[in-house]
């Protein structure tokens, strides 16, 4: 049996960058674009003489059914059409789950001033160059701005299994289980590298560049370094919301943020440093162009200032143990997964001592692959305001290094 493709459904008000988008996924994923404004205006150059709203609705049962048609032959579909309206979103959502069809809402909710920029922008294009697009004027403008339901934080987890895309950020609720609890029935420290890792690489597939558009580019991510801020770890059955946007790259790094909050509260803050190689070559690729066409990113950032250097000298260190890497710490690529450290570091200790220990920070380097079997040797030296931690290889090398507060 083919198996069913996937609609990705593009909401948000005119000009707020919905078909950039679109067409961005469907370049990187071969999916079908389903434009509503393609139709219409194809139809009706231009917009005036004719029942906007009953055409609109023609064209939207027609493009819907092509969809249906699509998914079913295993081919994925992008839907462009806004979905301004609350009752609309909910239905199609539902007709969708009926239908056993896998869905990915995307909600772009730009700035005021972004969205101003925009729309002088699509106005600029059509005056002067004829472009494919009707001219916002006033009465368009106060149109977009009376019917346009915004999309609330309930409506977005309902849509979309607990998770959206706004802003060029991914936010997700989360219920504190107790899989990823360690002893004071709060989250783990290596579970919370978990939940990083796991969010980011949700995050890179919602944007066009998750793992399967590197695998076909024979392009891979690399975590180089992740850092974690610990304010208060969420409690057994705590729902807190977590959040992930990618910072503006430089040429060879890309820094990802990450928060965890409960409401208002802020209860833990992370930043990973990225960087993409070259699978045949092994060279370093320019992040930027990875990253989707008119991808608007953010400027806020947490944990702004860079993490002092972690020395390798670790002459007179004491030897905490040996750990030898299992086949539950490997990945995909063969090799130690990056979360897979941080659990390897806290067996170093007992219940009491690591609880004793009171983490209230963890920075975490990568530098060497580590594989099945391999046996690490971790090393510890204790400075004036943080331990530091190695973890090296027989010959020497070193594979992980951490520090902790």
């Amino acid at each position: 049996m083919m198996p069913v493709g996937t609609i990705t459904l593009i909401c948000g008000t005119l000009c707020s960058g919905k078909t950039t988008l679109a067409c961005s996924i469907c370049e990187q994923h071969g999916a079908v674009l389903l434009s509503c404004d393609k139709v219409m205006r194809g139809l009706h150059p231009v917009d005036a003489g004719f029942d906007y709203e009953a055409e609109l609705k023609r064209i939207k049962a027609d493009l819907l059914t092509r969809a249906f048609l699509l998914v079913r032959e295993g081919k994925d579909t992008v839907l462009d059409w806004g979905f301004w309206s609350k009752t609309e979103r909910s239905e199609l959502h539902l007709l969708l789950l009926e239908s056993c069809i896998p869905q990915k809402w995307i909600v772009l909710s730009p700035s005021p001033e972004e969205w101003a920029r925009n729309i002088a922008k699509r106005n600029r294009l059509v005056q002067e160059h004829g472009a494919d697009e009707y001219y916002i004027d006033e009465g368009l403008l106060r149109k977009a701005e009376s019917r346009f339901e915004p999309v609330s934080a309930e409506e977005l987890s309902m849509l979309n299994g607990e998770s959206t895309i706004m802003q060029n950020t991914l936010t997700k609720e989360v219920y504190i289980v107790p899989s990823q609890c360690d002893s004071t029935s709060r989250l783990g420290i290596p579970n919370t590298f978990d939940l990083l890792m796991d969010i980011a690489t949700e995050h890179a597939d919602l944007l066009g560049i998750g793992p399967a558009y590197l695998m076909r580019e024979n392009r891979f991510w690399l975590t180089v370094r992740a850092r974690a801020v610990f304010h208060r770890r969420p409690a057994l059955t705590e729902r807190v919301t977590l959040s992930t946007w990618p910072e503006v790259p430089e040429k060879h790094r890309c820094l990802r943020d990450y928060t965890i909050k409960a409401g208002e509260e802020l209860l833990i803050e992370g930043k990973s440093e990225w960087v993409i190689l070259d699978r045949k070559t092994g060279r370093l690729l320019n992040v930027a162009s990875v990253y989707p066409q008119g991808l608007e990113l953010r400027e806020d950032v947490v944990l702004p200032d860079r993490p002092d250097r972690i020395s390798e000298d670790f002459s007179g260190a004491e030897t905490l143990g040996v750990y030898t890497v299992r086949s539950t710490d490997i990945d995909l690529g063969g090799h130690m997964n990056n979360a897979a450290y941080i659990s390897a570091f806290a067996s170093l200790f007992t219940t009491e001592e690591w609880n004793r220990m009171s983490i209230r920070e963890i920075d975490a380097v990568y530098r060497t692959q580590c594989f099945e079997k391999e046996e690490l040797t971790a090393l510890r030296i204790k400075r004036d305001d943080c331990s530091d931690i190695c973890f090296q290889k027989p010959d020497g090398t070193i594979a992980f290094l951490l520090r902790y507060r």
